[in-house]
C-alpha cells in the first residue's frame, strides 16, 4: 500500500478539524499521519496496519456524515403509517458514535481535535472540543 493519499489526508484533517492553509505553523499533524505508514511507504511503522486502521476509521466516519444526511430528511416526519420516527434522536446517536470515531482517530495520531465535526461549535486551539458540557459556551 502507498502512502496517504492528499485525499486521504484531507479527510484525516476534516475529521479532526485541521485547516490545509497554515499546515507550516503546525505540522504535527502531518507529521503524525506520516509517521503511521510503513517505512516502505516513508513511514515509521513496520507494516502498513496502523494506516488500515485510520482509513477503517475514516470510512466509519463518512458513514456517519451519511447517516446525518439520510436523518436529516427526515426530521420533518413524526410519523409514517403506523411508525414513529424519531430522526431527532438518532440524530444525537448518529453524533455521539462519530464522537467516538474521531477519538479513536486522534488516539492513533497522537492528537486532539481542533473542532468537534459533529457540532456546530466553534474551533478550540487548546483544549478538547468534547470537553465539559459548558466549557463550548464560555467567553472571555
Amino acid at each position: 500500500m502507498a502512502a496517504f493519499t492528499e485525499a486521504q489526508r484531507v479527510a484525516i484533517r476534516d475529521a479532526l478539524g485541521f485547516s490545509a492553509i497554515f499546515l507550516q505553523s503546525d505540522p504535527r499533524l502531518e507529521v503524525a499521519i506520516s509517521s503511521i505508514c510503513a517505512i516502505s511507504d516513508g513511514g515509521n511503522r513496520p507494516d502498513n496496519s496502523s494506516q488500515l486502521a485510520a482509513l477503517e476509521i475514516l470510512c466509519e466516519i463518512q458513514g456517519c456524515y451519511c447517516q446525518l444526511q439520510a436523518l436529516r430528511q427526515q426530521l420533518a416526519v413524526l410519523r409514517a403509517d403506523k411508525v414513529h420516527i424519531d430522526a431527532a434522536r438518532a440524530i444525537i446517536m448518529v453524533r455521539s458514535e462519530g464522537r467516538r470515531l474521531v477519538t479513536r482517530l486522534s488516539a492513533l495520531l497522537s492528537t486532539n481535535p481542533r473542532r468537534d465535526i459533529f457540532s456546530a461549535s466553534e474551533p478550540k486551539l487548546d483544549g478538547d472540543p468534547f470537553g465539559p458540557a459548558g466549557d463550548n459556551f464560555r467567553r472571555g
